[in-house]
């Protein structure tokens, strides 16, 4: 990626004479702005919350201008915050790009300072996590900013890292694989939602996520209490119970986050021994099939056999995961793969009279398929005579 994929696109200013802007970096005051987040929405679906650690002895100024970026403020009449910006640049595993506090979108910025203001050190090195100004040159610094999902050496002394994600960075890698176009840009807006400064103790940063049942944090990695003080078990079902009410209320996109996370819950849990595998592997073929639900209710028929192909690698005699691989190849007009499926789910559960009827209406479409598809024969024959 070249150093302009990166840069800001606002027009070109020269820089203005700096404000009285404090960036007293003594320890009471580092320690009060050391944290600062970002809340992130996709779509209309909430993601979770980014904690990012402020290197103020390093780029005071730099840092500054983030954190009042964070909590907002205003310049000549006009607010200037990152709340309701956009994350408008993805590059799958490699970096996030955001920032734009004028329009929005990426076409713009401002500091605190004036449309821009000069970097600072390059002492921090741009690997996982950190956090880093977009700029031009090295008087171009304004509001934009990236994080890195991976090591940015090729970008080193050209941008001034600042910080760096001290929780959810998994988070921002899920983020930066979601679809995008030609352009890099979300095909779903990705919108901060809130920003702000956070206290110094971690255990008020509430960066678990707060969705009726769910109140834990999108990646297990980022609990900080102890691993015995937690019921795993009832974690992961609290987890799978909230999915379950999103799909009752048909907010399918919603239901599929929690399943998913408790595909992430289930091996962790099973892994630092709190809990056995046997019933974390229930609850991940619980997950799957319901995400197999959700994909054939959205007609994303090939995802739905994805899943129930997951889950029969857990369980070979899932007869549910062979009926909901049956439905989502009908939906693919793979007729015979269906019945296949559906005569193996009804072997496993015979006295099931709705895998019955399904087989039923798959025979009963692949008849009616062939005999529309004669007929198209026998009118293009017919035609051409």
């Amino acid at each position: 990626m070249t150093m302009s994929a990166i840069s800001s696109n606002s027009v070109d200013e020269p820089p203005r004479k700096k404000e009285d802007v404090s960036t007293t970096t003594d320890g009471d005051l580092s320690s009060d702005k050391s944290h600062v987040f970002l809340d992130i929405q996709v779509g209309s679906i909430p993601y979770g919350r980014i904690v990012i650690e402020l290197f103020w002895e390093k780029a005071p100024r730099t840092c500054e201008n983030f954190y009042q970026l964070c909590v907002g403020t205003q310049r000549s009449g006009r607010n200037l915050t990152y709340k309701g910006t956009s994350i408008h640049k993805i590059f799958p595993n490699l970096l996030i790009q955001g920032g734009d506090v004028i329009n929005k979108h990426g076409c713009g910025g401002e500091s605190i300072y004036g449309p821009t203001f000069e970097v600072e050190s390059f002492e921090t090195k741009l690997e996982a996590g950190v956090i880093a100004m977009t700029s031009k040159d090295k008087s171009s610094n304004s509001s934009q900013f990236f994080i890195c999902l991976r090591d940015c050496h090729h970008l080193q002394d050209s941008h001034v890292g600042f910080g760096i994600v001290r929780k959810n960075l998994q988070l921002l890698e899920e983020i930066g694989n979601l679809p995008h176009n030609t352009e890099n840009e979300p095909l779903k807006r990705i919108l901060i939602v809130d920003s702000g400064s956070l206290p110094k103790n971690p255990q008020n940063w509430n960066f678990y996520e707060n969705d009726g049942l769910d109140k834990y944090p999108p990646y297990p990695e980022e609990f900080d209490v102890p691993n015995s003080s937690m019921n795993w078990l009832e974690v992961i079902k609290n987890i799978k119970d909230q999915g379950n009410i999103h799909y009752k209320e048909r907010n399918y996109e919603a239901a599929m986050r929690k399943y998913n996370k408790v595909l992430r819950y289930s091996p962790w849990a099973t892994r630092i021994n709190e809990a056995k595998s046997e019933d974390c592997n229930e609850l991940s073929v619980y997950a799957l099939l319901n995400m197999a639900a959700s994909e054939n209710n959205c007609k994303n028929f090939r995802a739905a056999r994805q899943f129930c192909s997951k889950a029969l690698l857990i369980s070979q005699e899932c007869a549910k995961a062979y009926f909901r691989r049956g439905q989502a190849n009908l939906g693919l007009h793979d007729y015979d793969a269906a019945l296949d499926d559906l005569n193996a789910a009804l072997k496993l559960e015979p006295s099931n009279s709705r895998i019955r009827q399904e087989i039923e209406r798959v025979k009963k479409t692949k008849h009616n398929s062939k005999n529309a598809e004669i007929q198209r024969y026998a009118t293009i024959f017919n035609n051409n005579m």
